[in-house]
C-alpha cells in the first residue's frame, strides 16, 4: 500500500529520532561504522513509495547516487552537521522540518511523477532507494 506524501514525512523524523538514540552512532565519533550508512539512514521507513521517488531522483541525477555525498548534500555545512548529530530525537526532528521549510521558502524544490517535493525530501528517499534497493 503506498503511503502518503503527508504520512512519510511525519514518520521520518519520529522513526529517525527513535532510531538515533537507539543506534548511539554519531557523525564522527570514534566508534567504526558496521557499514557505509550514515545516521540519516536511520531516519528512513521502508516505504515502496519513498524508494519509487528515490529511484526517480537517483535516475535524474545520477551523480548524486552516494550515501555520504547525500548526507553532506543534506546537512550542508559542518556546523550543521555536528549540531544535527550531537542533538536527540526531538531536536533532531525540528532541525530536518527546519530543513524541508527553508528548501521551499527558497525554491529549492524538485518535481517527481507530479509529487512536488523539497531538495530535503527528495534527497532522503534516494537514501532510502540506497538503503532498500529492489
Amino acid at each position: 500500500m503506498p503511503i502518503s506524501r503527508r504520512r512519510f514525512t511525519a514518520l521520518v523524523p519520529a522513526v529517525a529520532a527513535l532510531a538515533a538514540l537507539k543506534s548511539g552512532i554519531m557523525y564522527g565519533s570514534s566508534r567504526k561504522r558496521d557499514d557505509q550508512s550514515t545516521t540519516l539512514v536511520s531516519y528512513l521507513p521502508r516505504s515502496t513509495s519513498a524508494c519509487t521517488l528515490g529511484g526517480i531522483y537517483l535516475r535524474d541525477n545520477p551523480q548524486e547516487a552516494d550515501m555520504l555525498l547525500l548526507e553532506k548534500q543534506i546537512l550542508n555545512n559542518s556546523s550543521l552537521r555536528q549540531d544535527f548529530h550531537a542533538a536527540t530525537g526531538n531536536s533532531q526532528h525540528a532541525m530536518l522540518k527546519s530543513l524541508v521549510r527553508r528548501d521551499y521558502k527558497s525554491g529549492k524544490t524538485v518535481m517527481l511523477a507530479g509529487w512536488v517535493l523539497s531538495q530535503t525530501e527528495a534527497r532522503l528517499f534516494a537514501m532510502t532507494r540506497l538503503k532498500y534497493p529492489e
